[in-house]
């Protein structure tokens, strides 16, 4: 227990001389203060999980603002997402009267069934599990560009999917090139 809290103090005060800077450029790169102290939360609680993975104390500012940035993005990449395929997904939700959080897992998990077994996993590391494109690298083998188009086609895959779907229920013939699921 004491290393514990050793390595809780040790955090701390190396933090907190640095938390002014972290929350000035959160606020620079959200979009509102909601977001920035979001993202500065979830900076530090992610900062304190790795924090034995830091070397060298000296590197702590750049830990942090690497950790703020990625998680930016990362977060910025999900909310395109959802911005580009909000009335598809509000459709569908309209349509099957989707208001139960254990029947949404249970259709994603459906849709991410019919994907490609490659596309599947790198979508469920990068979006679910919170994996970096190199970790997910890491793990499939492979390029960092592979992961990325195997990211990109799972995403149209899912989409292609998930209209499929609606079109289906909604009784329209109309055929929908973005269903065909790219195999590669």
């Amino acid at each position: 227990m004491k290393n514990k809290n050793k390595y809780s103090v040790q955090f701390f005060e190396l933090l907190n001389p640095m938390l002014n800077n972290l929350s000035n450029y959160a606020r620079a790169i959200c979009r509102n203060d909601e977001d920035a102290k979001d993202l500065v939360q979830d900076t530090i609680i992610n900062a304190y999980n790795n924090f034995n993975k830091l070397k060298d104390e000296q590197a702590f500012l750049s830990y942090l603002f690497t950790i703020a940035s990625r998680l930016h993005r990362k977060n910025r990449k999900r909310a395109v997402f959802i911005r580009n395929n909000r009335q598809t997904i509000l459709s569908y939700i309209a349509t099957n009267h989707i208001n139960n959080e254990k029947y949404d897992v249970k259709v994603l998990y459906k849709l991410l069934s019919e994907l490609p077994d490659k596309q599947k996993e790198a979508i469920i590391l990068f979006e679910i599990n919170g994996f970096s494109i190199n970790e997910i690298r890491k793990i499939q083998g492979g390029t960092i560009s592979g992961v990325k188009s195997r990211l990109r086609r799972a995403r149209e895959g899912l989409k292609a999917l998930l209209v499929n779907d609606i079109n289906i229920i909604n009784n329209t013939d109309t055929p929908i090139h973005t269903a065909k699921i790219i195999n590669k």
